[in-house]
């Protein structure tokens, strides 16, 4: 089967920052590994030739495609010109950017092509507002949510203090910002031009995250997975994670049933962002494509997490994944922008413009954190002999 696999940031149709970019870089690498091990997938990967100079051909091991000129009339005739028989898209929800590929690809070659499943229901899931509509009809928590652009400082007080606004259509961070006290909220009431935004109750608690698979017609819980997330005020952003998380006290299968329900039509790989609070889930995001999680499940899965993920998005065939082996963590850090190659050392999943995202692997969450400190210090001390030489 001759699939496409691209992720939008390093196929040149989004921009973002090199933070924002080494995510996407290092999902990309880690599920492109995984899939070339696949007798039956004869993969090829959309990058913009731009980055080709900042991705050793080595850590990809799949035919690439450069786009010379990155843009989604590119893509589609790239799509249409070598004859692929499905498009995996790995695309960040902003600005309804992952629902207008997937769109766009469907009117050219039609469903068939797609790995996602129904669109009307990406179309709602990924709209923050009409999500909390929808989780609070089958129940899940979920924080109290309000459109901001036609709030009034009563409803804002409501959702007490502090609460956040953040963009209707977005990932991760992006867009997130927290509002502190009365007067802050006193402000945006006046600024009146929030349209797009959504305010929403501030839930204390773990951070934390669900990885799914579904066939469309049922959706299986492949791991519960740990997130950190700053939510400083130099702007909330997300640093990294561990895979497994242990929730003992949480009834798992009645919250897998209810997102049974809500993920139905979905197809693929799905992450939901969750905050654990008072022994209770509360359902915050759904992000219907691969997340930055993978990279760990990719690590600790007893199989190869890639082969239940096509089988369940091309086959509509859900694959029983075994647990796992151990654990893994995997952290965004700063590194000295060097003349360096840091895929020498396997635990580091991408490198670019001064960013990488490393992880590590334990039989414990202790070994792994080991073994992750162990990269991050060889990434310094190669950096140090580099520009001890250079001085």
């Amino acid at each position: 089967m001759r699939i496409l696999l691209f992720e939008a940031l390093t196929a040149g149709l989004i921009d973002g920052t090199p933070s924002i970019l080494v995510e996407g870089l290092s999902m990309l690498r880690r599920l492109a590994v995984d899939l070339c091990k696949l007798s039956w997938v004869d993969l090829y990967v959309a990058i913009d030739r731009r980055f080709i100079a900042d991705i050793p051909r080595s850590i990809i091991p799949a035919r690439i495609v450069m786009l010379d000129d990155p843009c989604i009339d590119d893509l589609i005739h790239c799509i249409g010109r070598m004859d692929f028989d499905k498009v995996y898209v790995i695309a960040p929800e902003t600005n309804g950017l992952l629902y207008s590929i997937i769109r766009r690809i469907i009117d050219e070659y039609g469903y068939s092509i797609v790995t996602i499943g129904d669109i009307d229901r990406l179309g709602r899931i990924i709209d923050k507002l009409s999500l909390h509509r929808m989780l609070s009809e089958i129940g899940l928590k979920t924080p109290r949510s309000i459109d901001l652009s036609s709030a009034s400082l009563d409803d804002l007080d409501s959702l007490g203090y502090p609460f956040i606004i953040k963009p209707r259509l977005d990932a991760g961070c992006g867009g997130l910002y927290i509002v502190s006290n009365r007067m802050d909220a006193e402000r945006l009431v006046k600024i009146a031009n929030y349209r797009g935004y959504i305010a929403q109750e501030y839930v204390k608690g773990l951070p934390s995250s669900l990885s799914f698979i579904s066939d469309g017609r049922y959706a299986r819980l492949l791991s519960i997975n740990r997130q950190f997330v700053d939510l400083s005020s130099g702007g909330p952003s997300y640093l990294g994670g561990y895979v497994p998380l242990s929730l003992a006290s949480i009834d798992i299968d009645k919250l897998t049933d209810k997102l049974n329900t809500l993920l139905h039509g979905l197809k693929g790989y799905i992450g939901i962002d969750t905050i654990i609070s008072n022994g209770g889930v509360y359902v915050i995001e759904v992000n219907p494509r691969l997340t930055v999680s993978y990279i760990g499940l990719s690590r600790c899965c007893r199989v190869n997490p890639a082969e239940a993920i096509a089988e369940a998005a091309f086959h509509d065939r859900l694959r029983v994944t075994d647990g796992f082996r151990g654990f893994s963590v995997f952290l965004k850090v700063r590194c000295v922008p060097l003349n360096i190659n840091p895929y020498l050392d396997d635990r580091v999943e991408a490198y670019i413009h001064g960013y990488s995202l490393i992880s590590g692997f334990g039989y414990s969450l202790r070994d792994a954190w080991i073994d992750l400190i162990n990269a991050r210090r060889r990434l310094d001390d190669r950096s140090c002999r580099i520009g001890c030489r250079r001085s």
